[in-house]
């Protein structure tokens, strides 16, 4: 068996961070809940986002590139939400340029 690097993730307004870790894992755990989405990461592979909530279990490819390394995740998590996926969008446009030929 491998280890994957599973997530899922969610904005909500709260009065400070413990509370907005609470309104987030209520609204994960509600038996209404509509939090079926993860990205799923292979070790040192793609990330693959999966619905639970479709009928058939598809795993749609989202980046072909390797998952971070620990130390970067770790700094990563420092940064705002909104901030990670603009610099994530943003590496992915540099390496693809990057990887082109000449």
């Amino acid at each position: 068996m491998a280890d994957y690097y599973v997530t899922w993730e969610i904005d909500v307004t709260a009065e400070g961070p413990v509370a907005a870790a609470l309104t987030a894992f209520d609204l994960y755990r509600a038996t209404d809940s509509h939090a079926t989405v993860f990205d799923v990461t292979e070790p040192d592979g793609p990330t693959y986002r999966i619905d639970l909530g479709d009928e058939t279990l598809t795993p749609h490819l989202i980046t072909p590139s390797p998952r971070p390394r620990p130390v970067t995740r770790a700094l990563a998590r420092l940064l705002p939400a909104r901030t990670r996926r603009r610099a994530a969008t943003w590496f992915t446009v540099v390496s693809s340029v990057l990887e082109q030929p000449a």
